[in-house]
């Protein structure tokens, strides 16, 4: 059935045929769908005198759809990311492509990548999306809190703190930025919470990779290029 607004319930109602639409409706401000049933009603010479029209809230099971579809949307696209993050081993291209791919995820428009290396807070490479994400007021010790936390903390409904980290080892903190006009929600944060694990693992094999790569070239006791 297709879906019809409001506005296109009075073109409808001028068929003479039987029908049924998907009706989207605002009430009490959120988006609720029903099913419409349209009957036409005739004379005993076969002349439309009218029609019926039943209206069926199909609310519940239309979210229940529009969920799975996104989610396996989402389960999709965190497929190829996964793959996409796992093609290098590269740690500047790794730090790059995470910004890349969770902005068009979920659609943020500004991210940056804090990154917890030798007992300090360093920004990415290249943490920019569009442009530098804004500097918040967060100490050292609260991005800690965040990381102890394991959890996601959402700033003003605008921006998204997210812990990146495998096992017990604290890998560092994607940082997330919209709008005031567009703000994070809750799907939002599930999201992100699945694409940061997996972004947690191509940053840790960078890493890795990166660490043996730099013994191999350099001798242990003088620092020296082998």
């Amino acid at each position: 059935a297709d879906l019809l607004s409001s506005a296109d319930l009075a073109a409808v109602f001028t068929s003479d045929r039987e029908a049924r639409h998907e009706v989207s409706l605002i009430l009490d401000g959120a988006e609720n769908y029903f099913q419409l049933h349209l009957i036409p009603l005739f004379d005993s010479r076969e002349r439309l005198t009218g029609r019926m029209g039943i209206l069926t809230d199909i609310s519940a099971h239309k979210r229940l759809s529009l969920f799975e579809a996104r989610a396996r949307s989402t389960s999709e696209s965190l497929r190829k990311i996964a793959l996409g993050l796992s093609a290098t081993l590269n740690l500047g291209q790794v730090n790059e492509r995470i910004i890349a791919e969770v902005c068009n995820l979920i659609e943020c428009d500004h991210a940056g990548l804090l990154l917890w290396k030798d007992g300090e807070w360093v920004m990415a490479d290249r943490p920019v999306a569009g442009r530098e994400a804004e500097p918040d007021a967060l100490s050292g010790s609260s991005y800690e809190k965040i990381m102890t936390a394991r959890q996601v903390v959402r700033l003003d409904d605008f921006v998204l703190l997210a812990p990146l980290f495998l096992g017990d080892k604290d890998i560092g903190i994607l940082r997330l930025e919209r709008s005031p006009a567009h703000p994070f929600n809750v799907d939002d944060e599930q999201t992100v919470v699945l694409f940061t694990a997996q972004a947690s693992i191509a940053l840790e094999n960078a890493r890795l990779f990166e660490q043996v790569r730099k013994m191999a070239i350099t001798d242990d006791l003088t620092g020296l290029n082998n």
